[in-house]
């Protein structure tokens, strides 16, 4: 229907229904339904108009890509900015952290402290406590406050790394190993015995095993070490806490002859360690032990 038949049909409806109260009246009444039918048909897609609506729609879609085109640059754009600074952060945390090492090898404890303390807090304050860096950085403080001997400052450091480890790893990965060596020498150090660090040793031997237990090239955990300077120490407390730590150092023993056999450097520690507490168990005895001698020799 053309504009001018909405028109007509409009002009008639409304000469129908208006009511006989003089030709003006009815004159106007029927202009003005004329001119809003004219309007309305005006505004109404016809038939001739669908070429215009198509491109209209055409021009719609094509903004509307456009849009979609730069919304997905900006977001590239934001994400690649992300990714720098993060490059930034993490590159900055390892060269305060690198600094503080060299200190630290050149018998600058004190400044080392403060690299040390920089590269954690910038880490934490980015990351978050948890993050994977952060008992690594937790350590290495630990380590340069233990040299300054602020030992109540590097003891908690070292629990929460150990804890972070144990969270974030598996427990026979040797970092777990690490803080446990770290919190027995700092237990050692501090005097002490072996009733009080019981836990603690059992701890790394438990991780150690573990660790080498299946390795067809099995990494050196320094557990060895701790346990020798364990046997040192024991020389010095009373007979009952030798006695006490006896079971745990021929466990020892017999778990690395059987996992690295007896021509391994860290049997041949074991065995001194074996003996030194077999002596002091066994004061009125000579330590009886020709297998673990016999692998001595061997070695």
């Amino acid at each position: 229907m053309t504009a001018v038949g909405v028109e007509a049909v409009a002009a008639a409806a409304a000469a129908a229904a208006a009511p006989a109260a003089g030709r003006n009246a009815e004159t106007s009444t029927v202009a003005s339904a004329a001119a809003n039918a004219s309007a309305v048909a005006a505004a109404a897609p016809s038939t001739g108009n669908s070429g215009g609506l198509l491109v209209v729609e055409q021009e719609l879609e094509i903004k509307g890509q456009q849009q979609r085109e730069e919304e997905e640059s900006s977001r590239a754009s934001e994400e690649k900015s992300g990714r720098d600074w993060e490059l930034a952060h993490s590159v900055a945390v390892a060269s305060l952290n690198n600094v503080a090492v060299l200190l630290s090898e050149q018998g600058d404890a004190e400044q080392a402290e403060a690299f040390h303390r920089r590269a954690l807090r910038a880490r934490e304050l980015v990351h978050g406590p948890d993050h994977p860096d952060v008992p690594l950085l937790l350590s290495n403080l630990a380590g340069t406050l233990f040299i300054q001997g602020k030992d109540s400052e590097a003891e908690p450091l070292h629990q929460r790394a150990l804890q972070l480890r144990e969270a974030l790893l598996d427990s026979t990965h040797p970092d777990v190993a690490t803080s446990l060596e770290f919190l027995a020498r700092m237990a050692l150090q501090s005097g002490k015995t072996y009733t009080e660090m019981e836990g603690l040793v059992i701890r790394l031997a438990n991780a150690r095993e573990a660790r080498l237990t299946g390795c067809d090239a099995p990494p050196a955990i320094e557990v060895g070490s701790v346990m020798s300077d364990l046997a040192l120490a024991l020389r010095q407390q009373k007979q009952e806490q030798a006695t006490r730590a006896f079971p745990l150092f021929r466990r020892v023993f017999l778990s690395d002859a059987k996992i690295l056999g007896c021509y391994h450097p860290l049997v041949a520690e074991d065995v001194v360690n074996l003996a030194i507490m077999t002596a002091l168990v066994r004061e009125d005895e000579e330590p009886r032990w020709a297998h673990v001698f016999e692998c001595t020799r061997m070695l």
